[in-house]
C-alpha cells in the first residue's frame, strides 16, 4: 500500500509538471511578459487571439492584473468574429472582466491601459466606451505620481506609443506619461 501511494505521488506530480511544459501560457507557468506579449500578438492576428483567450479563459487567477487581460483577450475576440451577436457578446463579457479588475485595484495604470485601449476602438453608437476620460485622468493621475506599477522598458514603450497614437492626450499630457514612464 506505501509503494503505491508513494508511485500514486510521483505520477501526479510527473503529470502535473508536464502539463505545465504543454501549456506555455498557463498562470502557473507564465510571467506577466508573456501575457503582455500575447495580448499585443492577438490584436492582428485570429490565431493568436484564439490561443490567447484559451489560455485566459482557462486560467483561474484572481489577481486583478489577470482578469484584465482576460477581459482583453475577449474584447480581441469580438474583433476578429464576423458574427455581430458574438462580437457583442465577447465585448461585454471582456468589459465586464476590466470593470471587475478595476473595482478590485483601481490605482493599477496596466489595468486602466488594458480598458482605455479597448474602448478607444468601440464605435461610440454601441454606448460602451463610457470609461474613457475616466481611465485618461486616472493614468494621467498615476504617471503624476510615479505610480506605474512593474512593467518592463518594451510594455512601457507599447504603452506610450499607443497613448501618443490616439490623440487623447496633449503634448504636455503625454510629456508628463513620458517622463514617468522613462523613470521607471
Amino acid at each position: 500500500m506505501l509503494i503505491s501511494l508513494n508511485m500514486l505521488k510521483i505520477r501526479c506530480l510527473c503529470s502535473a509538471f508536464f502539463l505545465l511544459l504543454l501549456n506555455p501560457l498557463n498562470i502557473i507557468a507564465q510571467d506577466i511578459n508573456n501575457v503582455r506579449s500575447a495580448f499585443h500578438k492577438s490584436i492582428n492576428d485570429k490565431k493568436a487571439a484564439e490561443t490567447f483567450y484559451t489560455s485566459m479563459n482557462r486560467n483561474k487567477s484572481t489577481d486583478p492584473l489577470m482578469l484584465a487581460y482576460l477581459g482583453g483577450s475577449k474584447a480581441m475576440m469580438a474583433k476578429h468574429v464576423w458574427n455581430p451577436v458574438s462580437k457583442l457578446s465577447y465585448l461585454k463579457g471582456g468589459l465586464s472582466n476590466l470593470n471587475r479588475a478595476i473595482s478590485s485595484n483601481s490605482d493599477n495604470l496596466e489595468i486602466r491601459f488594458i480598458r482605455f485601449s479597448i474602448e478607444h476602438y468601440i464605435p461610440s453608437y454601441l454606448g460602451l466606451s463610457s470609461h474613457l476620460e475616466n481611465d485618461k485622468a486616472k493614468m494621467l493621475e498615476l504617471a503624476h505620481k510615479k505610480k506605474l506599477g512593474k512593467m518592463d522598458s518594451t510594455h512601457s514603450g507599447h504603452i506610450l506609443w499607443f497613448l501618443n497614437k490616439t490623440g487623447r492626450f496633449t503634448p504636455v499630457e503625454m510629456k508628463t506619461i513620458e517622463q514617468a514612464l522613462a523613470t521607471k
